[in-house]
């Protein structure tokens, strides 16, 4: 006797063909019954059978071929991802903390759930020589200025690869990304919650884009909030130079009649600065004051301290992307679209309540 599935049990249906494939009932590369079979074997509307099927696809278990069939997929759809960025031209281990390591450890993690290569390229690489039909590309740009990275765009806009972009979020209808916006509100809302009602928001800006890496928007915070956004300019040439430029702007904050109870710092080494400030001046954190950074995990300490913080999900980010890649094309329509991973906050040793009376 058939399981009797409402009409609306589409995920129910996708489980039982699943696990029908999995104890070996429809095997690699064989079909599927028709959908007119499956709507009788499941007692439901034919609609409900082609939405499980669909998601099916789009989790790559199955591929529909139109006008033949549908079948399972003989393992991964994909025979492997390029990850194609700047700073792959250069030997990675000059620059330690750059987020393309993160985003490379955690494509690499989903490349062998998937049990494919991953075929690391920069912009110096010619497109033609690698972009293949059964190959992924994730573009992780920061830009699209020079002649080589528009190669690179153009030929993998125009070709039939599934793709993502990581580093670029204007004009890609495929774009997988963290969610800057999601990660100030959290951060915030956390420094709200503990009664910080004085908070400085210490961000960068790059010479090179003029774009706040944390920027507050008026209208999202309650009127009582007195908050204080600080943007400091990094040329990116001189790591000393930005971290005077640092500390020159942390002087200005607590330089005022009301110095905040709180420092949002980031994005990643700013947080660092913010810290050294306060213990070269004295101030205790979090007694005097809190920091909540704004940081990858590879900043996620100072000088042994675990520091509250939001973190960037690059490995997330990464991870992601290869299984957009891979869902796309295993069929079933599905297109990556524009996805933003939500930062997650990581609680330490540099926030609490504060002490002061008159800091609500």
């Amino acid at each position: 006797m058939p399981k009797l599935y409402g009409a609306y049990g589409y995920a129910q249906i996708a489980s039982d063909i699943d696990q029908r494939i999995s104890a070996g009932e429809f095997a690699p590369g064989e079909s599927i019954p028709p959908i007119a079979e499956l709507t009788r074997h499941y007692h439901v509307s034919r609609v409900s059978v082609c939405r499980a099927i669909s998601n099916l696809c789009s989790a790559g278990r199955l591929r529909t071929v139109h006008g033949v069939g549908t079948f399972v997929t003989q393992g991964c759809p994909l025979s492997g991802v390029m990850l194609v960025n700047q700073t792959l031209s250069a030997p990675m281990q000059r620059e330690p903390y750059h987020t393309i390591h993160d985003v490379v450890a955690g494509a690499r993690k989903a490349c062998s759930e998937a049990q494919i290569p991953l075929l690391l390229l920069s912009e110096v690489d010619v497109p033609d020589r690698y972009l293949r039909r059964d190959y992924g590309c994730i573009l992780d740009f920061r830009t699209v200025r020079n002649d080589e990275l528009g190669e690179w765009t153009r030929a993998t806009l125009g070709g039939k690869s599934p793709y993502v972009s990581i580093g670029i979020d204007q004009g890609f209808p495929n774009y997988v990304g963290r969610d800057t916006d999601a990660g100030t509100r959290k951060g915030l809302n956390y420094l709200y919650g503990l009664g910080h009602r004085r908070i400085a928001v210490l961000t960068r800006i790059a010479l090179t884009a003029q774009v706040p890496v944390i920027l507050p928007r008026a209208g999202d915070f309650p009127p009582d909030l007195d908050l204080r956004l600080h943007a400091v300019h990094h040329s990116g040439d001189n790591p000393l130079d930005d971290t005077r430029a640092d500390m020159a702007e942390l002087e200005r904050i607590f330089a005022a009649p009301s110095p905040p109870t709180a420092i949002f710092a980031g994005p990643d080494a700013l947080a660092h600065s913010a810290m050294r400030f306060l213990e070269d001046r004295g101030l205790r954190v979090p007694e005097d004051c809190s920091v909540l950074a704004y940081c990858r995990e590879v900043f996620r300490t100072y000088h042994g301290r675990r520091l509250t913080r939001v973190d960037n999900p690059y490995w997330t980010v990464g991870y992601r992307s290869v299984k957009e890649l891979i869902r796309t094309a295993a069929g079933g329509g599905h297109t990556p679209g524009r996805i933003f991973v939500d930062p997650e906050l990581s609680e330490g040793e540099t926030c609490r309540r504060p002490a002061s009376p008159d800091a609500g």
